[in-house]
Order: C-alpha cells, then structure tokens, then sequence
C-alpha cells in the first residue's frame, strides 16, 4: 500500500490499495503536492519579485501556517495564497479554518471548499484502511459514511466508534446487531465515541431489537434515527421508559428531503443541514461558512448500485432524542413535534452533483 497520509505536511496523496484481482482507489480534491511550490524559482523583478517570493514562502512553509502568520500577511497577498492553494487541492479543513479567522475583519463572504468524495464499491475491503481514511487528522472533515451491502465483522464495524469525524452514517444489509450496538455504547462511556454523530439511517437491519435503541440513545450527538425494514414496532420503543424517543412520521418533515429525483448514490448531507437548520447546532465550530465542509462516502458491495430502486411501499418512521429542558419540565411528543414541522429551513441552491445523490430520499419518502 501506498503512504496516504503525510500529516506534517497537512495533506494527502493520491494511492491506491490493491486487493486480489480488483483494486480500491481513493480519490479526493486534496490529493495535490507542494513539490511545484519547491521547485518555483522567481525569475521576476522588483515589487513583483517580492510579492511572488511571499506567496512561495507561505506555500512552502505550509505546515507551520498558523492564524497568527496569517494575520501579518497582507490582504493582496492571502487571498492569491489561497487561489493558488485551491489549484493545488491543498485546502485543507485546517488551512481553510485558519483562512477564516485570519481575514474574517477583511473578507465580505467566507472562502468556499469544494465537497470531498470517496467512492468505495468493492465487497471486501480493508476497514482499518478506510476508516483511518476518513478520518484524517490532518484534515478533520465531517465524514458522511455509507455502508451498503458490504462485507464486514462484528469486531470491524466497533472501529466505526474509532472515527471522530462521522458525522453520519447510514447501513443497509443486515450488517448490525444489538451486540454490536452496544459495543458502540460502551465505547461512547470509555472513549467518548460518535462524538460528531448527528444522524443515523438503519434499513433491513432484522437483528436490530428495541433493547438496541436503548444503547442508541446514548450517542451524545445523535438527534435524529431513520429506520426502514426493521422487525422492530415503534410502539415497543415508545412503551421502554429508557429509551427517551419521539417518533415522527415521515411525511410531516420538511419538504427539503425530499427534492430528490434521480437514481444514484446517498445524500447523508441532506439530513445533517436539515438538522443543523432545524436544531440550529454545529458539529464544527467556525467563524467561517463550513457548509461546504463534508466528506461523503460511499461503500457498495456492486456496480450498478447506483441504479436500485427501492421499495416505496414501506413507510420509514424517525426516531428523536426526547430533550430535557433545564427547568425539569418535560416537552410533549406532541408539542416537539409541532416545531419541527413548523421550522423553516434556509433556502440553499444545489448544484445538478447534490440532487443527484439525493435520489435515496425520493425513493423511500412517500410521494
């Protein structure tokens, strides 16, 4: 296997990992290099010669870029590092953050990053592999995982509980079991796991039980559990008094999930900005715009994944953490309900690439 990562110098490579006849590649927009900021040699002269030999500085000197040094360059200056670093496909999450806040005072819009995207379609894969992968330190994004028919033990998926970045996670195929779930649960209380988790989609889970949203309701960030095809009734979640869950029918969301139209891959996005517009909460803290800063990732076990049509007969319901107010009293089913269905989300203009992963929506969300 290929080195990945260079973590001193804040960024990844392009690599492949080769298994049996069939291969892997992962592929993101920050797979560039700093070795043609090393070779630059200035052959200009007078104000332009320093200026360019600034902006080479910075770009070779990217490991030690902080906000501080930032905050000494001027305007003209950052704003050319950053072109020519977006050209590269060196923004990373770390660098763009240290952007925002160096030039907040200076800037009328936050700089943009692009959407990162892993696509996985393989049966067997090495998970150490992807889920160190994903959740780079380098970087820190907010990861977006699918798994979708694919091969994998119960001591491999307890390392999802290892990736900080998840932010959420949707699992289709059988693969999880209320052992498992607890696993998840113990590593919340010992590791502080699924710190960043904030959705969760199950479907065709038949070993999933209700004890299993009693381990569930102890992921710390979790606010919202869509489930598709379990042989679990929600009225036996309902009736457990550890369990804390509201369940909201589906077609009384926001009609935001579901615009999509196409058949293709899993928009997780979708679900965590519309739990950030309706809940108003962060997973990433910044100053800056970090709608933009989400890794997607999709593992499928075929090729033509992309065009399966799902069974729109059978209604998902959502499951919601019952939040406990500070006062003691306790909101109503009823009365949570009514502000979720009464928010109004902000308008987002999506490109042709964002609605075309949101096909999954369309197909399980009632017409």
């Amino acid at each position: 296997m290929a080195d990945i990562f260079q973590d001193l110098r804040g960024h990844v490579i392009d690599s492949e990992v080769r298994v049996r006849h069939s291969f892997i590649h992962f592929e993101e927009s920050t797979r560039g290099s700093t070795k043609e900021f090393r070779r630059h040699k200035n052959q200009g002269i007078g104000a332009d010669s320093l200026e360019n030999m600034a902006i080479h500085s910075v770009l070779y000197n990217l490991p030690e870029l902080t906000v501080e040094s930032l905050a000494t360059t001027p305007w003209r200056i950052g704003e050319k590092v950053w072109n020519k670093l977006s050209k590269a496909q060196l923004d990373s999450l770390k660098i763009w953050k240290a952007f925002n806040e160096a030039y907040r005072n200076v800037t009328k819009k936050p700089f943009s990053l692009r959407d990162r995207t892993i696509r996985l379609e393989e049966r067997s894969f090495p998970p150490d592999q992807i889920f160190q992968r994903i959740d780079s330190t380098c970087h820190g994004w907010l990861s977006h995982l699918s798994l979708v028919n694919v091969s994998m033990s119960d001591r491999n998926l307890m390392k999802l509980s290892q990736v900080k970045s998840l932010a959420s996670l949707f699992v289709d195929g059988g693969l999880l079991s209320d052992r498992v779930i607890r696993g998840w649960k113990d590593e919340v209380f010992s590791a502080s796991a699924f710190s960043n988790l904030v959705v969760m989609l199950l479907k065709h889970q038949t070993d999933v039980t209700e004890r299993a949203f009693v381990h569930l309701r102890s992921l710390p960030a979790l606010q919202l559990l869509g489930t598709k095809g379990l042989l679990v009734d929600p009225e036996d979640v309902l009736k457990n008094p550890s369990g804390s869950w509201q369940v909201i029918q589906i077609d009384s969301a926001d009609p935001q999930l579901r615009s999509g139209r196409s058949f293709s891959a899993i928009d997780l996005r979708m679900y965590y900005e519309w739990i950030q517009d309706h809940q108003g909460t962060k997973a990433l803290g910044s100053n800056g715009d970090d709608s933009k800063s989400h890794l997607l990732v999709d593992i499928s076990s075929s090729m033509s994944y992309g065009r399966q049509r799902y069974d729109k007969a059978a209604v998902p319901f959502w499951y919601q953490p019952c939040a406990v107010p500070a006062s003691g009293s306790v909101e109503t089913s009823q009365s949570q309900s009514n502000k979720l269905s009464s928010a109004r989300p902000k308008k987002k203009i999506r490109s042709s690439k964002q609605m075309a992963v949101g096909d999954f929506l369309s197909s399980v969300l009632p017409q």
